[in-house]
């Protein structure tokens, strides 16, 4: 390949679309990473969600053998709806976690930053899109 041609590839590379198909190709795993944090009661912060579930829901979460998070720490899973209906969104440069569940308009209000990434998580996901980008870069130069 000769130097010009190289530099109109490079020149004709969309690096914005790229990024976003490289993240694209892992927001399943990102999905997944979020609801491991919250099955653990943890946001986006690494803090514990709050506020605590009451007495009286515990009671009924404690026979549950799916509620893993710390005793009183929500989780915010009971038939699994609010986690089945999650899904990664890429728009303007940056990802967003969500859940189209229709629990999602109480739930939001009530209980802060469960949407997103731990700094650990982050450095989970960061060299496999790094790498997809990479992957995606020498696709088309070649």
């Amino acid at each position: 390949m000769k130097l010009k041609e190289l530099q109109n590839k490079i020149k004709a590379i969309d690096m914005q679309t790229l990024k976003e198909q490289a993240v694209k190709y892992y927001a399943d795993e990102i999905v997944k990473l979020n609801q491991m944090q919250l099955k653990l009661g943890r946001t986006k912060d690494g803090k514990y969600i709050s506020p605590s579930y009451s007495k009286a829901y515990l009671k009924r979460k404690r026979k549950l053998s799916s509620y893993v998070a710390p005793d009183g720490i929500p989780d915010l899973f009971l038939h699994g709806d609010f986690y089945r209906e999650m899904e990664t969104i890429i728009e303007n440069n940056q990802y967003d976690v969500i859940s189209w569940d229709s629990k999602s308009q109480w739930l939001l209000p009530k209980y802060d930053d469960i949407f997103g990434l731990t700094k650990e998580n982050i450095e989970k996901i960061k060299p496999l899109v790094t790498n997809r980008l990479i992957e995606l870069l020498k696709n088309k130069l070649n």
